[in-house]
């Protein structure tokens, strides 16, 4: 008496909840249901699952909710689970559990990267099967990407003096799940500030700056998941600045094929406050320097100059003239109270100098 048992095998992806895709990136698990359809006990049943190309084996169990593990071994993306033997009418169920690469190869269309992933899967036992047509099972999955890009933007200090170094820092982070194709940043420098130089201080990425637009672009490339993007700019506040003026820096950064589950952190911001310091420095001679004559002309020389690091703005020096010289006239704009003369020098630039004399 010859034993026959018609052996078939259906593979097929547990779907979590509402979902349709598998996302690069996240696992994925595949039940495989072999089925013992007679008329003979099948000995000796092994079920063979060839994993599909860019995934990574993690484990195969008997049931998802008490994970017992099943006899299943994987070798260079061969997983062979011993079922042992099924009796007529019995059904098995194993789960293969595996990871979608982050960087799963992708169609790049519009609407976002896409591609499908295939998973087969064989049966046999040591029993003649009369029907092999069952005995293998395909099923195919749409795979997208997902890639949460996150942006962490900060001035080097919340108050700067006009004129001074000012420096903005850039982060760039891919929380994942996927690999993000393609990532760029992009900031707007603000009118206060002059670029004079950057820096990338983590990751690989090329930026460049346009001085006619003050842009920033960074062109970061792919980034798999966990991986970050630093990069600093150096800037001079400019000298010119208003004292209480807010600087208001905005950045952006977006892939140009990922789809990113959560643009909210896409974008980030930094304010710094204004204020101007101006040294200014300011020296008196007389002519002659020793001893005047009584009755003759005495020349006094005033100079102001300004050390910066902010243009000094609306600047006037006070002149008190000694009780036994009379005022004749002066080289600079003046008004005069008593003995006391009043110049209005107006704006000076960091290092500029007012030269002028009192007679």
């Amino acid at each position: 008496v010859m034993a026959v048992a018609d052996l078939e095998v259906i593979k097929d992806i547990v779907w979590l909840d509402d979902e349709e895709e598998l996302i690069a990136g996240e696992p994925v698990t595949f039940v495989i249901t072999a089925t013992n359809y007679g008329p003979s006990t099948a000995e000796n049943v092994v079920v063979v699952d060839q994993l599909p190309l860019h995934t990574t084996f993690v484990e195969a169990v008997k049931d998802l909710e008490t994970m017992e593990e099943a006899l299943c071994a994987e070798a260079d993306g061969q997983v062979t689970c011993n079922l042992g033997t099924l009796e007529v009418g019995e059904s098995v169920e194993v789960f293969i559990i595996v990871n979608v690469d982050a960087d799963y190869p992708m169609h790049l269309i519009e609407g976002g990267p896409w591609s499908w992933l295939q998973n087969d899967a064989m049966v046999s036992s040591d029993v003649f099967d009369p029907d092999n047509s069952n005995n293998q099972s395909s099923v195919i999955g749409q795979v997208i990407a997902l890639a949460d890009l996150e942006l962490w933007k900060q001035a080097s200090t919340d108050e700067v003096v006009a004129g001074t170094p000012l420096e903005f820092w850039f982060e760039v982070y891919n929380n994942g799940p996927s690999m993000a194709e393609d990532v760029f940043l992009w900031d707007t420098l603000p009118a206060e500030v002059e670029v004079v130089g950057m820096d990338v201080v983590a990751g690989s990425g090329n930026c460049t700056f346009s001085p006619e637009a003050s842009s920033l672009a960074c062109e970061i490339g792919d980034m798999m998941p966990g991986q970050w993007f630093g990069v600093n700019v150096r800037t001079v506040v400019r000298d010119t600045v208003p004292h209480g003026t807010i600087i208001e820096n905005d950045a952006w950064v977006e892939s140009m094929w990922t789809f990113d589950p959560n643009p909210l952190n896409n974008m980030d911001w930094a304010e710094v406050l204004v204020t101007n310091v101006a040294d200014l420095e300011i020296s008196k001679s007389a002519d002659p320097a020793d001893e005047a004559i009584t009755g003759e002309l005495l020349r006094y020389t005033l100079s102001v100059t300004n050390h910066g690091p902010t243009v000094a703005r609306d600047v006037v020096v006070t002149d008190t003239l000694p009780a036994d010289v009379t005022f004749e006239i002066a080289t600079w704009p003046w008004t005069q109270d008593e003995d006391e003369l009043v110049f209005e020098l107006g704006d000076l630039a960091v290092g500029e100098t007012v030269t002028w004399d009192v007679y």
